[in-house]
């Protein structure tokens, strides 16, 4: 499982940037924290480490990852680009779902999410192969 908020959430996704078609808002944090660009943001940078740009090399690979996508209803841009980022992979089968809360870009918001966000990764793991006979005791 791999799992994060915010800035968080661009490396759980693939361990890209975050769920922006384009680039990142002005005041996003994306732009400071010095990841996408030697000394400051380089939108080249950008987008190619962006789930779009790697977006074949993931469809490629045999297994697909449950993605449990959220956002809050007032943080428009996240929104919608988590909205277009859940119907891309539902159109792909990749299994995925989708949760809108009421509230911005807050703690408020991630923490209300927690609860079915953990339910729905608990609920996309595979149990455990039963212990070879060998191992059980009379």
């Amino acid at each position: 499982m791999i799992g994060g908020v915010s800035m968080g959430g661009f490396g759980s996704l693939l361990l890209s940037p975050a769920v922006y078609a384009g680039e990142p808002p002005r005041a996003s944090a994306a732009r400071r924290v010095g990841v996408f660009g030697e000394r400051q943001f380089d939108a080249n940078v950008w987008r190619a480490l962006n789930y779009q740009a790697q977006w074949d090399r993931y469809m490629s690979q045999p297994y697909r990852l449950p993605m449990f996508i959220a956002a809050g209803d007032d943080d428009l841009t996240i929104q919608a680009e988590a909205s277009s980022l859940y119907t891309h992979l539902r159109i792909v089968g990749n299994p995925a779902a989708l949760c809108i809360i009421d509230g911005g870009h807050t703690w408020d918001v991630w923490s209300a999410l927690l609860p079915t966000a953990l339910k729905y990764t608990a609920a996309s793991t595979k149990p455990a192969s039963p212990p070879h006979p060998s191992y059980q005791r009379p």
